[in-house]
């Protein structure tokens, strides 16, 4: 073609004219594209990523039936043998293996280029019980693993940012939906060759949505995830049933609600679910002889035992007591075997002396209660480990900026609790088969962590761990609340090198002296200790609450003097809040009479305040103070007698505040 194709009344002297053939493609935008949705997604969630190293999978020869049955579903063609279905739903009990099975999908998956993309819920990872998370992580993937999709999938990303602040169903259009259309649209016959599996894993360990809120409050009490849960099986079912997805889903979580009545037979989405069963059909009992007989194999031979170690009846007690149950399975061994003891034969003798819980007919965790009650109860103080260990999991932090709740550090829990390396050794030592316990070159990046949720779940039913080990949500709190008292009285953010006073120092704390609690049902609490210098705001509900009884001996234990003298300026205002929040019912104070304890702070509070050039409360002010009626335990929980007695009288505290 000519450089001037069918040009008229043109006329060029004295030049020269070069014609080049090329083609401009915008690549900044494509790249661009990618690199934003990165920023979005959820790398820890995919099967490969580098927090899954150790990700429970099958052992060689194991778990063999269910895995053929899932990748023959996978591989067939929808519509052959009458087999309508486009989800597959496995479902088993907690501890059943279903996130073992589900990762040995996915890697099988990807060695024989199937696989799409994955996603892997945990409640344990923020990032990865988002369900806003689960579009844009299984888009990234699909663009890296399907290259004639990835261009049409970055330009989207490119061309609107804003697509992560809009709804699943707009993401799922913009992300994948529309980029597939517009990649088929080019080569109908490539779609056949693309990857076809989606493995999604743990959809029972979804507990928010996106975007996630500034502050967690308020939270509905009723509201533990189910509503997240829901919208993502809406999602999949309609733009599987679309046929505009040309992928299988394999998805697993626990028969809970609303997966179950979602995907029965009689759901919305049961005619086109296949649904398999983690139950005997699979003979999980061979399976777990199997991992039972490998492993001891690898125990006997690092401390060089007799081959004949356990005998046969051993195991078959072990696989009985299982009842299906790999957790259990791995949970012996990983007791059997520690290193922390290095004493295998007594720690296998110890597990089969259990007597078995005599309410089992009515538990169907009856054994994994069993064992977890005996490995606790081998602590030196099972209570003070139980404490521990569900403060580490419950006490989050939070920035202002942050739109996440952060784990406190194995090294910064330890600190908050005063224990040294041999306190922490009591404390977790005997809990190495059940809890993730960093080591000392770990302590500062990692926390402390349970092996599996169902430990979560057995710490936090009376019914399932019994009276011995119940530790209630407001146990815990009365515990921050006592370690404030110790301590510093406040966590908050420090991000100085120089060591100063504070509880915990480092990079990571609170803006504001305040703590998150994180409830056994993984919905978030707003943590106010009662202790009115741990807060700097007031007015808001204590959830959960605090015995005020259980503090006043911490208070009796204290000497004021010493505890006030380097507060009164520091926390000046909130000194003269703890002076009216002592006159309570708790401390034994009555109408126009103090306690002992409410006598002795006061006197120190006055005193340390007038010491320190800070105008304490008036003659006037002590005398209404204590003619007010003592604060209940709700009250002072809530923070209302202050207000409640400046309300009344209309005082002006007429403070400096150096804060």
């Amino acid at each position: 073609m000519s450089t001037l194709h069918q040009a008229n009344g043109v006329s060029i002297v004295n030049s020269v004219v070069t014609a080049i053939n090329m083609t401009v493609s915008d690549s900044t935008s494509s790249g661009d594209g990618m690199k934003i949705l990165f920023e979005h997604i959820a790398p820890d969630a995919i099967h490969d990523s580098s927090a899954r190293f150790d990700a429970p999978r099958c052992n060689e020869g194991t778990r063999e039936g269910v895995q053929d049955d899932i990748m023959t579903w996978t591989y067939s063609s929808v519509g052959i043998d009458n087999d309508a279905t486009l989800l597959l739903w496995m479902q088993g009990a907690a501890g059943a293996g279903k996130s073992a099975i589900q990762q040995t999908i996915a890697e099988r998956g990807a060695s024989e280029g199937i696989l799409a993309a994955s996603f892997f819920f945990s409640h344990q990872d923020p990032e990865r019980d988002n369900a806003g998370k689960l579009v844009p992580t299984l888009a990234y993937q699909i663009a890296v693993n399907i290259s004639d999709v990835k261009p049409y999938i970055a330009q989207a990303v490119a061309s609107d940012v804003s697509i992560f602040t809009k709804s699943a169903e707009v993401q799922m259009e913009a992300l994948i939906l529309d980029p597939i259309s517009r990649a088929a649209q080019d080569n109908p016959s490539i779609v056949e060759a693309w990857p076809k599996l989606v493995v999604i894993d743990g959809l029972d360990e979804c507990n928010h949505g996106y975007p996630r809120p500034v502050s967690p409050l308020p939270m509905d009490d009723d509201d533990n995830g189910e509503k997240h849960q829901l919208s993502i099986l809406v999602l999949l079912h309609n733009v599987l049933t679309s046929r505009r997805l040309p992928f299988r889903v394999v998805l697993a979580s626990r028969p809970d609600q609303p997966m179950r009545g979602y995907l029965s037979p009689e759901g919305p989405a049961g005619a086109v679910t296949r649904r398999i069963t983690l139950d005997d059909k699979y003979k999980p009992d061979a399976d777990i002889r199997k991992y039972l007989g490998a492993a001891f194999a690898t125990i006997r031979t690092r401390y060089q035992l007799p081959f004949n170690w356990p005998s046969e009846d051993v195991i078959d007690t072990i696989v009985d007591r299982a009842s299906g149950q790999f957790i259990y399975a791995s949970t012996v061994i990983r007791f059997v075997g520690s290193r922390s003891t290095s004493r295998p034969r007594e720690n296998l003798e110890f597990i089969l002396n259990t007597v078995a819980n005599v309410s089992g007919t009515t538990n169907p965790y009856f054994t994994l209660d069993d064992m977890y009650t005996t490995i606790f109860k081998a602590c030196p103080d099972p209570m003070d480990s139980i404490l521990s260990l569900k403060l580490s999991l419950q006490m989050v932090w939070r920035r202002e900026s942050d739109v996440d709740e952060n784990r406190f550090t194995a090294r910064e829990i330890d600190a908050f609790l005063q224990l040294d390396a041999s306190d922490a050794g009591r404390m977790f030592g005997g809990l190495h088969s059940l809890v993730s316990i960093p080591g000392s070159s770990e302590a500062d990046v990692k926390s402390y962590d349970v092996y599996h949720k169902s430990l979560v779940d057995f710490l936090g039913q009376e019914s399932r761990c019994g009276g011995e080990l119940y530790v209630s949500d407001e146990a815990v709190a009365l515990k921050i609340s006592t370690q404030l008292l110790r301590t510093s009285g406040t966590i908050w953010e420090c991000v100085s090198s120089v060591p100063c006073s504070n509880v915990i120092h480092g990079a990571k704390f609170c803006t504001s002296p305040m703590a998150l609690i994180q409830d056994g049902h993984y919905s978030y609490r707003r943590f106010r200790c009662p202790i009115p210098w741990a807060s700097s705001s007031h007015g808001w509900n204590s959830q959960p609450s605090v015995d005020a009884h259980g503090l006043k001996a911490e208070f009796d234990r204290v000497d004021p003097n010493l505890w006030a003298a380097p507060r009164a300026k520091a926390r000046n205002s909130e000194l003269v809040y703890l002076y009216v929040w002592m006159h309570g019912v708790p401390f034994g104070c009555q109408y126009l009479k103090c306690s002992d304890t409410c006598r002795r702070w006061r006197q120190a509070i006055f005193t340390q305040l007038t010491l320190a050039g800070v105008k304490p409360p008036s003659p006037f002010w002590r005398w209404v103070s204590a003619m007010a009626p003592p604060a209940s335990p709700r009250y002072m929980n809530r923070y209302e007698t202050a207000w409640r007695v400046r309300g009344c009288f209309r005082l002006n505290w007429d403070l400096k505040d150096d804060c």
